[in-house]
């Protein structure tokens, strides 16, 4: 295949003429042939397979740039849209990116026909690049628009023609009121209405063919930093310098939310990536933490069996430095932070639940006897899985563990009351003992006696709030206590009434 070489101006952008404007770029773009690419009229230079560039699409031609060879022309070439017969799409596969395939008809001399009739075959001319399908839109809607026909029959009857719309437009000269004359009026002016310059809306409805307002916001969004006439922030060419360089322009309307929200997503992701390394961290950091707590256990176990060895056999007390190294309450908190071996699914299987409720009953034995007999379950699930590390227990199967204490043979029981509040409490804790204690704390020698809310209970026993209200109730039913709901708040006191039923 015989294509014709194009001449690039000095900043790699193809020179376009009258009435033909750019409808596509697609950048990184391989082109490639079914048997041989050659560039005429010196048709001496292949091309190499598969060679790197950038695709642009006018409403004329289609056309290749050689990047690679800036700021030479190099391999530049390009194939009239009156030639091509049809354009396909291949999918991508794995992680190949999709190609377009370009039906060219040829003539007897391997260059590209005007049209079927002077044709003898079709090749292909193969272009691969990623995000292809809006190119492939792009290019479907110039061959169907046919707007070459235009110029050429323009050119026929010597009609003058247009300028470009890529043309330079010098300062002060009647050729951009012209090119205003050939552009949707309302297109333009919803673009003014997104908040776009006049003249910048102008020029994105010359340069998509006034084809639709998202078509002419994403040229104005790729097209961002270059300098258009009008532009107050530019200064003014000057004829035979070297091009005027870019001066980055303020994203405004569609344009600049989209990008904002690019960055956004951007931001975002780098957040969510550094949470995940802080969660990956504190799973780590757990199992740790677990680890050195049983070797805490084995140390202090040691230690104890060794001083009470000591003191049996009637020798030297071991160092009470070395003894009193932390706190009692230290040493307790550090015995019962970790267990070493958690119960899990994988390994119990179907006796899961109830290997859960002995653990579960070995750890919180002493701590719901340290608790007053009773501890509610939201304690008992963080205690539980902070203990555990990473083997975290849903609440579900933690209520069914619990559920199974009395089967597993825990000295453990759980109990709803009639709020529906559900805690964990031992066999050997005892309603009356309690609602004893509270009747002590009511008990006067004459008169009414006190009055107590349930933070004084809950001061008094060293329990939770939410069980001393519980506790408070229960002794209600009970005939300990009666209620006063007034404007000081609901208050408990001495059920005397029980003492005058005694008496009569």
């Amino acid at each position: 295949m015989l294509l014709e070489r194009i001449t690039l101006d000095a900043i790699g952008r193809p020179l376009l003429s009258a009435g033909e404007y750019q409808e596509a770029e697609l950048d990184q773009a391989q082109i490639g042939f079914e048997t041989t690419g050659t560039l005429w009229p010196e048709g001496n230079e292949g091309f190499q397979d598969n060679k790197m560039g950038r695709a642009i699409l006018t409403s004329h031609r289609l056309i290749w740039a050689d990047t690679s060879a800036f700021p030479r022309q190099g391999c530049s070439c390009q194939v009239p849209l009156s030639t091509v017969h049809e354009v396909q799409l291949k999918a991508s596969m794995m992680l190949r990116s999709p190609k377009l395939r370009v039906h060219v008809y040829l003539d007897e001399h391997s260059k590209p026909a005007q049209d079927q009739k002077g044709s003898v075959r079709v090749e292909q001319l193969k272009l691969v690049a990623p995000h292809m399908t809006s190119f492939l839109d792009s290019m479907r809607s110039a061959l169907q628009s046919r707007l070459w026909e235009r110029s050429q029959a323009a050119e026929s009857s010597g009609q003058p023609h247009t300028s470009s719309p890529l043309a330079a437009v010098a300062p002060g000269s009647s050729s951009a009121a012209m090119d205003e004359s050939l552009v949707d009026s309302q297109l333009v002016g919803m673009l003014v209405a997104m908040g776009f310059p006049k003249h910048r809306a102008v020029r994105a409805a010359l340069e998509t063919g006034n084809t639709g307002p998202e078509q002419a916001v994403h040229w104005l969004a790729e097209h961002e930093q270059d300098y258009l006439e009008g532009d107050p922030a530019a200064p003014p060419p000057v004829v035979g310098s070297s091009p005027v360089p870019s001066v980055r322009l303020q994203g405004a309307g569609v344009a600049g939310i989209l990008r904002r929200e690019a960055q956004l997503a951007a931001r975002n992701d780098e957040s969510l990536e550094e949470a995940f390394k802080d969660l990956r961290g504190l799973m780590a950091k757990a199992a740790e933490m677990v680890d050195l707590a049983e070797r805490f256990r084995t140390t202090m176990a040691a230690q104890r069996k060794a001083a009470q060895q000591g003191a049996g056999e009637g020798g030297q007390q071991p160092d009470a430095e070395a003894q009193q190294w932390m706190d009692t309450e230290m040493q307790a908190e550090l015995v019962n932070m970790g267990i070493a071996s958690p119960v899990t699914k994988a390994e119990s299987g179907a006796l899961y639940h109830q290997d859960l409720s002995r653990q579960l009953g070995d750890f919180l034995g002493p701590k719901v006897d340290k608790a007053g007999g009773m501890m509610a379950m939201a304690d008992v699930y963080c205690l539980f899985n902070r203990a555990r590390g990473s083997e975290l227990v849903s609440p579900d199967d933690l209520l069914q563990a619990c559920s199974c204490f009395s089967q597993a043979g825990v000295p453990l029981s759980l109990k709803q009351f009639s709020t529906g509040a559900l805690v964990v409490q031992s066999r050997s804790h005892s309603t009356g003992q309690v609602c004893a204690r509270i009747g002590e704390l009511v008990t006067a020698d004459e008169g009414l006696g006190p009055a107590v809310t349930a933070s004084d209970v809950a001061s008094a026993l060293v329990i939770p709030l939410p069980i001393a209200s519980e506790h408070l109730l229960t002794a209600e039913n009970r005939g300990v206590l009666c209620r006063d709901d007034g404007p000081e708040g609901l208050r408990f006191f001495r059920n005397f009434f029980t003492d005058i039923a005694t008496g009569a």
